[in-house]
């Protein structure tokens, strides 16, 4: 096998696997042993805020996931899906508070240690039982089956807080799958389905527990005692609604011992390692994620090439993803227009929209400043955040005035967002790195007058006036480091302006954020003063 997987050629693969077939009668479909190569090539480690690809166009999404660094293709490893705290955010309660990364925290030094692959996904509305956030799972857990070897009898759900009750959602939804679930701090109930198909429960829940009291878990161990199912319930008092470290020790040593329930009844619970690797090949696999088979073949260049990848940035996700980084590399002048034609298409999803510019930025043709130009005018986050990057980029002649007019853009967004003197912390960190991309880019491309645009949007948006972030203090939500972050960006963006000629605004930007009244709580303050006199320093009397 391992001289199969150092097969690059997918035409001298096929050979070779016939002749396995014939000379040894290898049982196993050549996918099995193609998908092995294709999984040898994703990352190890920590990968946050992966954009899903397999259902991308249904489920745009993305998530975090760990991959032990002893992970190897050859045989199947566990998996967990890790379901995040939080709760909507955002004026409109569009927003998410909590994500893949904060939630993949728990769980990687005992992925590690005890070898399990683990995926968090991000909801992609709040709370998990939100309508979108199913079909988002389905096709992530499908993904990551075909993506990395996992053994189909050995996955698993758990969740905290908002987790904890989407667990409680999902886990009897896909009890089907599940060798046990987990949910922590949360409530629900158990289900009808958990005593049909046998699925272990392990619940956790503080005593004292002031955010979510422990009332609806009390009852659902009790009632998982009374219809006699493999469950496990403990209360600890002290914790409030934490998760402790000898929790997460006793998780994980339940799924150690914890598989798939299947047979008649399902009441036996199998011992056998069965590899997702085994699946047929489906037409959705290979139209996100590349026909197994295939995988490694090289592109054919030229216009057949781009016109292929083109329809690949339409799905979104990792499929575009992948295209855009292509394309970029084709550098196709033809491929210009098109590609800008999709940031112009007010129905082309953001996540194509944004993966659009970032190929207008690789590709560097003065030609992709219309569509960028559209970007900039969007009400997108990541939309406004690529296209300024790619606009820096391409050095187009109007770039200084459309970059000017995104300052004033995101400026009046974040104004928009907030209630009173108030913003919430998801628009808030939502929209400040935007504004921040927007700055540099204004540096970068040496934008006459830009020093003088900043000031009257950036300095004065931000550092002029009250910014009273809506936040929860007993979360680490970090809501002070976008506006150092953007000072930094500010002072960078202002110094380069200065020895390109642009002197006008500069001085007096710096002043102003430097001399700025802080929120009381704002610990990072002290430091956007230090960033401006240090810059302020720099620039000649």
């Amino acid at each position: 096998v391992g001289e199969y997987l150092a097969l690059a050629d997918p035409e001298e693969r096929k050979k070779v696997y016939a002749k396995l077939k014939r000379e040894r009668s290898i049982a196993m479909p050549q996918e099995y042993f193609d998908r092995m190569i294709r999984a040898a090539a994703q990352p190890k480690g920590l990968t946050k805020d992966r954009p899903l690809t397999l259902g991308s166009t249904q489920s745009p999404g993305e998530y975090t996931i760990y991959v032990p660094k002893a992970y190897d293709p050859r045989r199947p490893w566990p998996l967990i899906i890790g379901l995040h705290g939080g709760g909507p955010g955002g004026k409109d309660g569009k927003e998410v508070v909590g994500d893949g990364p904060s939630a993949m925290n728990f769980y990687v030094r005992q992925a590690e240690a005890r070898g399990y692959l683990v995926v968090c996904p991000t909801a992609l509305e709040a709370p998990w039982a939100a309508s979108p956030n199913f079909p988002f799972l389905r096709s992530l857990i499908d993904e990551v089956k075909l993506l990395y070897n996992v053994d189909v009898n050995r996955i698993y759900m758990t969740g905290h807080s908002m987790g904890g009750f989407g667990t409680w959602y999902f886990a009897p939804k896909f009890a089907e799958e599940l060798a046990a679930a987990s949910p922590m701090a949360g409530g629900g109930g158990p289900s009808p389905v958990f005593e049909a198909t046998n699925t272990p429960v392990f619940i956790f829940h503080g005593a004292d527990d002031g955010v979510v009291p422990p009332v609806s878990d009390r009852s659902a161990a009790k009632s998982m005692k009374d219809a006699k199912l493999d469950w496990h319930y403990t209360e600890l008092t002290g914790v409030l609604h934490g998760f402790p470290h000898s929790i997460l020790l006793e998780l994980f040593d339940f799924f150690d011992t914890r598989r798939l329930a299947v047979g008649r009844g399902r009441k036996v619970p199998t011992l056998a390692v069965r590899s997702s690797f085994l699946a047929k090949v489906s037409r959705d696999e290979k139209r996100f994620l590349g026909d197994p088979l295939e995988y490694g073949a090289a592109g054919a260049g030229g216009k057949s090439e781009w016109k292929k990848l083109l329809k690949d940035l339409k799905l979104g996700g990792g499929s575009a993803e992948a295209a855009a980084t292509r394309l970029g590399e084709l550098a196709e002048k033809d491929s210009v227009k098109p590609i800008g034609d999709l940031i112009r298409n007010r129905s082309t999803p953001d996540d194509v929209k944004a993966q659009a510019a970032r190929a207008l930025g690789i590709i560097g043709h003065a030609d992709g400043y219309a569509g960028l130009a559209a970007g900039l005018k969007t009400e997108s986050h990541d939309v406004v955040t690529a296209s300024a990057v790619a606009m820096a980029a391409i050095g187009a002649p109007k770039a200084g005035e459309a970059l000017k007019g995104a300052l004033g853009h995101v400026v009046k967004i974040l104004e928009g967002k907030k209630f009173g003197d108030r913003i919430h912390i998801s628009d808030w960190k939502a929209w400040l790195p935007a504004l921040t991309a927007v700055v540099k880019s204004v540096g970068e491309a040496k934008v006459e007058g830009g020093a003088a645009a900043i000031h009257k949007t950036a300095v004065r948006g931000i550092y002029g006036g009250t910014w009273a972030v809506a936040y929860s203090a007993g979360v680490p939500m970090q809501p002070w480091a976008p506006r150092l972050t953007l000072a930094e960006a500010i002072c960078e963006a202002i110094l380069a302006l200065d020895q390109a000629g642009d002197r006008d605004g500069g001085r007096a930007a710096l002043i102003e954020m430097k001399n700025a009244k802080p929120d009381p709580r704002d610990t990072k303050h002290a430091s956007v003063v230090a960033a401006a006199e240090a810059a302020l320093a720099k620039l000649p009397d």
